[in-house]
């Protein structure tokens, strides 16, 4: 009792020590993130409190004027107006005045100030900033504020008003309100220079730095707790650092108290414990004995029970509950025989009831001599029959299609043979109707009316069936859009550089070098498979979206002179359009590709001449549609379709209709991936496609799009217009983890005025944008690369810059598609393989400098 009572008083004290060991640390940093939140506060208080002191002077219509004339040298009373200003407001170094291109016009107090705070303040102006970074000149530790000169809100210059740090002693008076032991700094936001408020100290550990809590050890071993906080609209950040001791101290006061009420727990627990067994045992012993003689099935003496405390009380209700053991045995054994009896009668009953298992939801029929003597209420629902006693003395072959009436019968005989229950099998069944289905069925021999029967159990698997055939269907298309996804992206990407390399060669041959008719059979050829990559992109459902909502009425519109010019004056072109139709949310480029697509195969079914049909509709599909509509789910649906007066399809022509590569065409006039690309297509919009053929009666496509019911001015594009001005160069970041295709984009680019990076990965891309500080105009970026895409990428990027334009690439592949294939909103694309003159004309359009 003893040591589990001090393993009890140990455990106690550590957890609690932990406990508030934690609680304590958390106080602090809470403590500290609040203090440092406060200043970072009052900090941006005070630079918005010399932004307005910068105001009257930078309203100043003097300045103005001057700016706006660009005289050099600049009047003599504007240095006037600036010592003015300094002379008011002592805490200045320096103030000066600056163009919109950065060049500074005049200044006042120290040029070295003025020249270093004012540039980097002007510069952070482009960044959304109004705050310059610490400066340290001639003992003087200062900073810029800026304030735009706006006429008619164009920014024609900039007022900089250079302040001292050093100037008052704020920084000891708020590390002293923040407690003993509390260090304040405020530095720049990348680190380097740190200051207390008053002077130049030394920064935090360089492994802090990018972290807003962290726990570092100085170099005699002392452990301390930090915090980071970010002053707005500066590039400022202010980090408070505790010693983790000072923290600690309640928390090791707090245990002391907890382990010196254990000890004297312990021993008080110790002498009592002692007490009560050497007073208990004895008689506990007694008590043990007697339940143990009870456990085994002997009849124990009375335990004596003269004591009036709880051992007493514990002796009288054992010897109440061996008297009650003793006489519940007597009445167990009066009543097992009573319960045998019954539960004879209840096994009969239940064996009865089981045979008949009238309520099961499988088919049960009961058959002698090939007369059904018993059939339940599913046999009736599943055999058409008005009832199940209307079963009762048919023959059971009638009910088996009569192509496998023997199969059958041998199987019945092969029951009564073995007396024993067949294995499941599937069996063509024929309703009272004359219609057939599949069903599962098995037979067992039992005794029905005391005489030898068998029972059959049917279960009808028709549709289970048709789901499994059109499951196996999707997998096989599945796998195969997988394949031709994946051998699309990567022969896109060779065919990048085949092609680049090509025209970039073509363009340094002159009209007539021997080699050129060879070069350009290359780039024909490169062309050609490109358009052949593009079908297996659209059959795999690899393809970048451009949704917007789509009315199908004016693109069948739009496209009904083109159809009539494509398929000729023998084909009668007819549109049954339904007038109001819901728009859809869709790719309109697929959406006319599917809509020809399906003409064009009309007309190739229809030689002879004939009618095309386009028609369109609203449907909602419920839980009780047709057959040939349940692989699709509910919901409301606008319905496309196409049909003809053409050939027709056989049954097996359906079934691989829209397989890649599969055509019932002459050699040489199609490669069968059109209605294979109409079904990637479809799928990628969420659609579902249906088709109804047969021979010599044409043929019906019915494509089920999903209905929009949202606002259109509120979906985002990947086309929104750009309103960044142009330039003549520009710093171009180039992202492709394909070493080969990233050469040729930067071979493409070196033909341009541009100043061009690479980077091998999102990451290096990353790091890259980090150390140039974001001065990227334009990134050009892979769409599918490892651990990070493209689109991904962008939107880290422009969380640094919201203003950076960027152009992704793609070629497609099967991993994009499991995650965001949406461009983000004002980012171009283009497609691969790329060509030189389109993808440079794309950069200057990102750039701004073509508008179309």
């Amino acid at each position: 009792m003893t040591l589990l009572l001090s393993v009890v008083v140990v455990g106690v004290s550590w957890s609690a020590y932990i406990q508030v060991k934690r609680a304590a640390l958390d106080a602090s940093r809470a403590h500290l993130e609040s203090a440092g939140r406060q200043i970072a506060t009052l900090l941006d208080s005070s630079l918005r409190r010399a932004r307005r002191e910068l105001a009257p002077l930078a309203a100043d219509p003097r300045i103005l004027a001057e700016l706006r004339s660009q005289r050099t040298p600049i009047d003599p009373v504007i240095d006037s107006l600036l010592e003015a200003f300094q002379h008011r407001t002592a805490r200045y170094a320096a103030v000066s005045i600056w163009s919109s291109q950065g060049v500074r016009l005049a200044s006042s107090g120290s040029p070295d100030v003025a020249e270093a705070t004012g540039a980097d303040a002007v510069a952070g102006v482009q960044r959304g900033l109004r705050v310059s970074r610490f400066f340290v000149l001639r003992d003087t530790l200062a900073y810029g504020v800026v304030t735009p000169v706006l006429a008619a809100h164009d920014v024609v210059g900039y007022v900089v008003a250079s302040a001292r740090i050093n100037s008052s002693r704020n920084g000891a008076a708020v590390s002293r309100l923040l407690g003993p032991g509390v260090r304040l700094l405020v530095g720049n936001a990348g680190g380097g220079l740190w200051t207390d408020l008053d002077s130049v100290v030394p920064g935090p550990p360089l492994s802090t730095l990018g972290e807003e809590r962290a726990t570092y050890t100085d170099s005699v071993g002392a452990r301390y707790l930090t915090v980071a906080a970010t002053v707005p609209a500066a590039p400022w950040t202010v980090r408070l650092e505790a010693p983790e001791d000072f923290a600690l101290g309640v928390a090791r006061g707090y245990v002391a108290g907890i382990v010196a009420g254990g000890v004297l727990f312990v021993f008080v627990g110790a002498l009592g414990a002692w007490l009560i067994v050497r007073g208990v045992t004895r008689r506990l012993d007694e008590v043990r004995h007697a339940a143990e003689a009870l456990a085994v099935g002997d009849t124990p003496a009375r335990v004596p029970d003269d004591r009036g405390d709880e051992i007493g009380s514990l002796a009288k209700s054992f010897n109440m509950m061996a008297e009650h053991v003793r006489s519940a045995n007597q009445q167990l054994l009066e009543r097992a025989v009573v319960l045998e009896r019954r539960n004879q009668e209840v096994r009969d009953s239940e064996a009865r009831y089981r045979q008949l298992v009238d309520q099961s939801p499988d088919a049960v029929l009961v058959h002698r001599d090939g007369t059904v003597v018993f059939a339940n209420k599913a046999s009736a629902l599943m055999l058409g029959a008005s009832s199940a006693d209307a079963l009762i003395g048919t023959a059971i072959f009638d009910l088996v299609d009569q192509q496998h009436a023997d199969e059958a019968r041998r199987r019945i005989g092969a029951i009564k043979t073995a007396q024993r229950t067949s294995r499941l099998t599937e069996l063509p069944l024929r309703k009272l109707d004359g219609t057939t289905f599949t069903a599962e069925v098995s037979g067992t021999p039992i005794v029905f009316d005391r005489e030898p029967c068998i029972q059959t159990l049917a279960r009808d698997v028709s549709e289970r069936k048709l789901l499994e055939a059109q499951f196996h269907q999707s997998q096989k298309m599945e796998a195969v859009g997988r394949l031709a996804g994946g051998v699309a992206h990567d022969f896109n990407n060779l065919l990048t550089i085949i092609n680049t390399y090509s025209e970039l060669t073509l363009a340094r041959m002159s009209s007539d070098d021997p080699s050129r008719a060879d070069i350009e059979c290359i780039r024909a050829a490169g062309i050609s498979a490109a358009k052949l990559t593009r079908q297996m992109l659209a059959f795999s459902r690899k393809q970048v979206l451009t949704p917007r909502v789509v009315d199908i009425n004016e693109a069948i519109t739009g496209l009904a002179g083109m159809l009539s010019r494509v398929l000729g004056d023998h084909v009668h072109v007819v549109t049954e359009l339904r007038h109001g139709l819901a728009p859809v949310f869709a790719d309109a480029g697929q959406l006319e590709q599917v809509l020809m697509n399906l003409a064009v195969n009309a007309h190739d079914a229809m030689p002879d001449g004939g009618t095309l049909t386009i028609e369109t509709a609203e449907v909602e599909l419920g839980e009780g549609t047709e057959d040939y509509r349940r692989s699709i789910p509910p919901g409301r649906y606008v319905m496309l379709g196409v049909s003809d007066t053409g050939t027709g399809m056989t049954a097996h022509v359906k079934e691989h209709l829209f397989e890649p590569f599969f055509t019932t065409k002459q050699p040489g006039r199609g490669t069968g991936l059109g209605l294979a690309t109409v079904y990637g297509m479809v799928k990628q919009s969420d659609g579902y496609i249906w088709v109804y053929s047969e021979p010599g009666r044409g043929s019906t496509f019915k494509i089920y799009l999903p209905r929009y019911s949202g606002d259109s001015d509120d979906m985002p594009t990947a086309t929104d217009e750009f309103s960044v001005p142009s330039r003549e160069a520009a710093n171009i970041l180039v992202v492709e983890d394909d070493a080969m295709v990233r050469g040729a984009v930067c071979r493409i680019l070196d033909r341009s005025p541009h100043h061009v990076s690479e980077a091998a990965s999102g990451h290096e891309a990353l790091e890259i944008f980090r150390r140039c500080e974001g001065r990227v105009d334009l990134v050009i970026t892979d769409m599918v690369m490892p651990s990070m895409t493209g689109a991904e990428l962008v939107r880290e990027l422009r969380k640094w810059n919201p203003l950076l334009r960027a152009i992704i690439m793609s070629g497609y592949s099967e991993e994009a598609t499991t995650r965001d294939w949406r461009l983000p909103a004002n980012c171009a694309f283009v497609e691969k393989p790329i060509s030189p003159p389109r993808f440079l004309r794309a950069v200057s359009e990102a750039l701004g400098a073509v508008r179309e």
